[in-house]
């Protein structure tokens, strides 16, 4: 029996979702590979819906799971950028005047 891969689950996901557009897949084969099709296609992105009810519900499941992730992804790195921000500085040394200066056009 062939060893099944992500990558080869992955190109036949993309496949599949190229010639059935729309319609829901049917995913024949052991439960490993059926599992892992529904986890791919989530986190692939391969938009496609799955017949098997299980199954879809899985794939849904890793949808949210990684969409949870990437707006936590996102979360972090707003919150590291807010914290490195540093304004620029208002304060006027000592001796220095502050002068507003309006040129004429």
């Amino acid at each position: 029996m062939p060893e099944v891969t992500e990558a080869s689950t992955i190109l036949s996901l993309s496949l599949a979702h190229e010639r059935f557009s729309g319609k829901a897949l049917v995913v024949e084969g052991s439960d490993e590979f059926k599992l892992l099709v529904a986890k791919l296609s989530a986190l692939e992105g391969v938009s496609t819906h799955l017949a098997d009810p299980v199954l879809e519900k899985d794939r849904r499941c890793h949808v949210r799971a990684n969409e949870l992730a990437q707006q936590s992804l996102k979360d972090e790195r707003d919150k590291q950028s807010k914290k490195d921000f540093k304004p620029p500085s208002t304060s006027i040394e000592d001796g220095e005047d502050l002068q507003l200066r309006f040129n004429a056009i």
